[in-house]
C-alpha cells in the first residue's frame, strides 16, 4: 500500500475489494504541481470537478486504479470523497 493513500480511503478501498473490485469510489486527489489531466484520466480517474487553485481534482476510481495512480509521481495524495457535515452548537 502507499502513504498518498487517507486511511479512511485506504478502509474504503479494502472493502470494495472484497465486495466489487470494480466499484467506482469517489476520491480527490491533490497533485503536486500543475494538473495533468490526461496522466491523471490514463490511470482510470474519471474526473468530476478540477480544483485549479489547490491543484486537485475530484473524480472516481477502482481499487486496482487508486493503487495504480498513487505510484503517480504526480500525485501527493487520495482522499476518500465524502460528504461533510457541520453540527450546530
Amino acid at each position: 500500500m502507499t502513504a498518498k493513500i487517507s486511511d479512511e480511503l485506504m478502509q474504503e478501498l479494502e472493502r470494495a475489494e472484497q465486495a466489487d473490485p470494480q466499484r467506482e469510489i469517489p476520491v480527490i486527489v491533490t497533485t503536486a504541481g500543475p494538473i495533468n489531466r490526461a496522466e491523471l484520466e490514463e490511470k482510470g480517474l474519471l474526473i468530476a470537478q478540477v480544483f485549479e487553485f489547490i491543484s486537485a481534482v475530484s473524480g472516481t476510481l477502482t481499487p486496482a486504479e487508486a493503487q495504480a495512480l498513487a505510484q503517480s509521481d504526480q500525485v501527493k495524495s487520495i482522499e476518500f470523497d465524502s460528504e461533510v457535515r457541520i453540527a450546530s452548537a
